[in-house]
């Protein structure tokens, strides 16, 4: 992966090509010598888990959310702004509205990036980026391990996903008494579910206010955009990884889930096989089962 992005920086051969004629950066090949020295340092800062991967805390014999025990974090797209020539424009134009890449990213519950697919058009829906992740763009899940993702994606037993149909919000959970905000199993288990995979949420909220530059993206040509987003998802999880004080933190802790990005799911067949959703459905309504039991023993 490092050798690959490497070689992006170093097809630029001239000023020109590095950045296109308007500039916010007064030293182009400065910028560039930043982005191979942060760049260098990928495979150090950005890792898959593996099978020996334990259990997290929050997640632990310990937590209310034991049976959520074999989740490794959260995943979930996010929408970084481009810039790009006009003529492409129809292509990077979001659903919202704006010129945007459409950037993968996948997070442990510590809030540290493990895998990260850029230079995505925004028009690109989220599953079409997690099959290429998955088919091409070397992200594995272990066997036997998960990730959270919201019902933008297909449900699988590698990214387990909300009951459609029931709430999922936390806003919407917030707002209702705690004796009545559950009347269904599927519910209680979406709740939880959003709880903790609005890590992602969190991690992007901490990463978009830290690095301003993802807001004002400058005019280089749009593959060193995307560079750009992995340089700073790096220097993240440098920072993370040292353990001080973060104010960027406090400022995202009540960061609520998004609307849900129902549009382009694809079959399950396309990237899991064929027998997936019923293995997929087997560990969600187990985990569902086992919470609304929970619920009513301790009730």
């Amino acid at each position: 992966m490092e050798d690959e992005m490497m070689d992006e920086i170093m097809e630029d051969e001239t000023m020109d090509e590095i950045i296109e004629d308007e500039m916010i950066f007064s030293d182009a090949i400065d910028m560039t010598d930043v982005l191979k020295a942060i760049l260098s340092l990928y495979d150090e800062y950005i890792k898959l888990p593996d099978a020996n991967t334990g259990v997290h805390p929050i997640v632990g014999p310990n937590s209310r959310n034991h049976l959520f025990k074999d989740a490794l974090g959260a995943i979930d797209g996010t929408h970084i702004r481009a810039v790009v020539k006009k003529a492409k424009s129809d292509r990077f134009r979001n659903r919202k509205g704006f010129i945007s890449q459409n950037v993968l990213a996948v997070c442990s519950f510590d809030m540290l990036f493990q895998y990260v697919a850029i230079g995505w058009e925004g028009s690109a829906s989220n599953m079409r980026v997690l099959r290429w992740a998955v088919e091409e763009g070397g992200f594995d899940v272990p066997n036997g391990r998960y990730y959270l993702a919201d019902s933008g994606y297909a449900n699988t037993s590698k990214f387990l996903c909300p009951y459609r149909n029931h709430n999922y919000h936390l806003a919407q959970f917030n707002r209702q008494p705690i004796s009545s905000r559950y009347t269904v199993p599927e519910e209680l288990y979406n709740h939880r579910h959003a709880q903790l995979r609005n890590v992602i949420e969190r991690t992007f909220g901490v990463l978009k206010i830290r690095f301003k530059i993802l807001d004002r993206m400058p005019k280089y040509k749009f593959r060193k955009q995307g560079l750009v987003v992995m340089a700073c998802c790096i220097i993240h999880n440098f920072i993370k990884l040292q353990n001080e004080p973060d104010l960027f933190l406090d400022r995202t802790r009540n960061v609520p889930v998004p609307n849900d990005n129902n549009e382009n799911l694809e079959p399950l067949e396309e990237i899991s096989g064929g027998n997936e959703s019923s293995a997929s459905e087997i560990i969600r309504n187990n985990i569902k089962n086992g919470l609304w039991s929970q619920r009513r023993r301790a009730n």
